[in-house]
């Protein structure tokens, strides 16, 4: 779970625990912070039990504060945004304006973390933040992890032929794929990318890489 205040807007650090399912029965040191994350079990009467046997709740004022996230693992995509920026600032808080100082994340590299549901994604190594858009685009996308066999055994192909990028069965988010310098998956283009749907010219060299015309 993540305690949630989007919704709430409370101007508290975050919300006192509780030694019963009564909102009375203050700890009289355990708190739990604003965007932090928790393991606890839904007692079903609006009560989440800790792993320390404290509670907390999971409305306040009648506003879901309690919510049930997955992580999830995401890549940071400017294929379609096409910013000059090697990536993008991470954020102390859901604000445009709350730059971190120093922490980042790279275009194309692939992050954990939680989707919010708000336009944010909290990155789980760093308890920072990132928005899912950028004036409009996404640039945070969800990863399905789905692997596809190859139909034929992998042979270098010496004669150049023409490729369709095809998303029907990955099914990613993505706009398309971005072209790499050279043959690791991190090592990506500036700016080279291939749409979905879009047909490309190229020699299948045998490992399962395409070298584009």
């Amino acid at each position: 779970y993540i305690l949630d205040n989007s919704m709430l807007r409370s101007s508290s650090q975050g919300v006192r625990r509780c030694l019963s399912r009564s909102l009375d029965d203050f700890h009289a040191t355990a708190i739990t912070n604003w965007g932090q994350t928790l393991i606890g079990t839904d007692m079903g009467d609006g009560w989440l039990q800790c792993l320390d046997q404290t509670f907390l709740p999971m409305e306040m004022s009648n506003v879901p504060v309690l919510i049930h996230k997955v992580e999830g693992e995401f890549i940071i995509d400017n294929s379609e945004l096409q910013y000059s920026t090697k990536g993008m600032r991470q954020r102390r808080a859901r604000r445009w304006d709350d730059l971190h100082p120093h922490a980042h994340s790279f275009w194309g590299s692939i992050i954990k973390g939680i989707d919010l549901g708000d336009g944010w994604v909290r990155v789980s190594s760093t308890g920072l933040y990132l928005p899912t858009h950028v004036n409009g685009v996404q640039v945070v996308v969800r990863q399905t992890a789905m692997q596809v066999p190859p139909a034929e055994p992998l042979v270098e192909d010496k004669v150049e032929r023409e490729y369709l990028l095809d998303n029907v069965r990955l099914k990613a988010a993505t706009k398309g794929m971005r072209h790499r310098i050279g043959r690791g998956l991190g090592d990506f283009h500036e700016r080279a990318h291939t749409v979905w749907g879009a047909t490309v010219r190229g020699k299948a060299l045998g490992d399962g890489w395409l070298m584009v015309s």
